[in-house]
């Protein structure tokens, strides 16, 4: 198999709008990128696989970006038979975490309606209880 029949494929994958595949050697060069200019380059990124760890998930900077990734082990290097392949899926942080940040937002505004309704109520109910008494005592 060819690059070009493993770039079609692993180019076709995308991850929402900022994500998407590629695919590194054991020793951290590009073997396949959306960006064809990285092609055969070595990255700064890579993964822990050489030290036994086949898959994982693990953060890097890419283009002064944030990325989380998950990766995994493939094969072995058909070409030298040491080390492995290694495919990446990646995504900017702030997209992969944002229906997380999205709910957190959400909550904390339910819950600061929810303490504002709460406390309202507590203050009408505290009225209702204590005119009542107050007024026993005036009368007597």
């Amino acid at each position: 198999m060819g690059f070009d029949k493993i770039w079609s494929i692993l180019d076709s994958y995308t991850i929402g709008e900022t994500g998407y595949v590629f695919l590194l050697d054991d020793e951290g060069r590009i073997l396949s990128h959306p960006d064809k200019k990285l092609v055969f380059s070595k990255t700064s990124f890579y993964p822990p696989v050489s030290q036994g760890n086949l898959s994982g998930v693990t953060q890097f900077v890419f283009n002064r970006e944030e990325m989380i990734c998950g990766y995994a082990s493939i094969l072995r290097d058909i070409f030298t038979d040491k080390g492995f392949w290694c495919v990446v899926a990646t995504q900017q942080t702030t997209e992969a975490f944002s229906s997380i940040l999205l709910f957190r937002d959400q909550f904390t505004v339910f819950i600061v309606i929810v303490g504002t309704l709460f406390t309202v109520a507590g203050a009408i109910f505290s009225y209702k209880i204590t005119e009542p008494i107050k007024e026993l005592r005036e009368r007597c």
